[in-house]
Parts: C-alpha cells; structure tokens; sequence
C-alpha cells in the first residue's frame, strides 16, 4: 500500500521541480503554410545557455527545410521585455542582437551575433547584452522568414515588398531569461 502512494508523491514532486532543460517552442506554425520550404516556419524557442561561463540568449527557428544560402533571405526571432523589443537577426551573412526602445533615442541599437545551422534549424546565439539579465520576463514571442524584394515606385527611394512567413505565440507565452540556466 505505501509503494503507490510513494510513488505518487514522488511523481508529483518531480513534476513540480524546477527543470534546467531548454522550454518547450513557445510556439509553432503549421508546415506547407508558406511555399518557400526554407523560409516555412514550423517552431521557435528562446532559451538560455552558458557560453564560456557567461549567459547567452539563444534562439531556435526550426524551418521546414534547411535554410537556402542561394535566396536572399532573412531570418528574425523577436521577444519583447516590458515595452523594449529584442530580435536575434540572421541575414545570410551575419547574425545581430537587436534591441528597439520605446524610450530613449537612437532606438535600434546591435551586438553581435552568431548563426549556425543544425539540419533544418537555425540557431542564433548572442551574450546577454542591450540591458538583457537574468530574471527579465520575455513574451510574446514572433519568428518571421523573408525576402525582400526592391520594388519600383515614385517617390524619395524604391519601395519595397516583403514576402513572408510570420509566426507568433500566444500573448500569455512567457519566458523567463536565465530559467534554464544551472543555479550557482
């Protein structure tokens, strides 16, 4: 009689311990909704690691093929902290942090990034930079995959046309930055 119920506590125990796993995606987009298979966004996450002893904020974007290096395409996974808006950028050639303020000019401001590509999943990876710490509560969450194409027009400069694939979470979708981090 007591095995069951030991088991059954030990259960919930475990089920309420904290995991230092990476989260699950915080959100995903039906495949085959975008024609481009290398520009198809299926999932993405954002998760902490430590990357030579120091916090790093890493985005996966999983795409429904691996990215394509003879499209001009761009890859972009964005969070927001409070009203201040984080994006880790790839565009073919380089990998950037982002970070547009909502108070204080200039708004954009960039740190380095880097960009590696495992099967069909990009990952971007940057150190905790642009005010991002432990603890910060990040969501929502949106991943798109583009083109942009230069269009013609009248006017100051040639407009452009963005063809893509968007995906976003849900607006309770909520990470919290350092959480799947070992504990010192």
């Amino acid at each position: 009689m007591r095995t069951p119920l030991l088991a059954a506590l030990l259960a919930v125990a475990l089920a309420t311990t904290p995991s230092h796993a990476a989260p699950a995606a915080q959100f995903t987009d039906a495949k085959g909704d975008w024609a481009v298979a290398s520009q198809d966004v299926l999932s993405a996450r954002i998760s902490s690691v430590l990357a030579g002893g120091a916090p790093a904020i890493r985005a996966e974007l999983t795409l429904a093929a691996a990215p394509d290096p003879t499209l001009p395409s761009s890859y972009n996974v964005q969070f927001a902290v409070g009203c201040v808006s984080y994006a880790l950028t790839y565009d073919g050639k380089a990998a950037t942090l982002q970070q547009v303020s909502c108070t204080r000019q200039p708004a954009t401001t960039t740190a380095p990034a880097t960009a590696s590509v495992r099967g069909t999943t990009l990952v971007l990876q940057a150190p905790y930079a642009l005010g991002l710490r432990r603890g910060q509560v990040a969501g929502p969450f949106a991943a798109v995959a583009y083109t942009a194409f230069a269009g013609f027009g009248v006017g100051l400069g040639p407009p452009t046309v963005c063809t893509c694939d968007l995906a976003y979470s849900p607006d309770r979708s909520r990470y919290v930055l350092g959480s799947d981090l070992p504990r010192k």
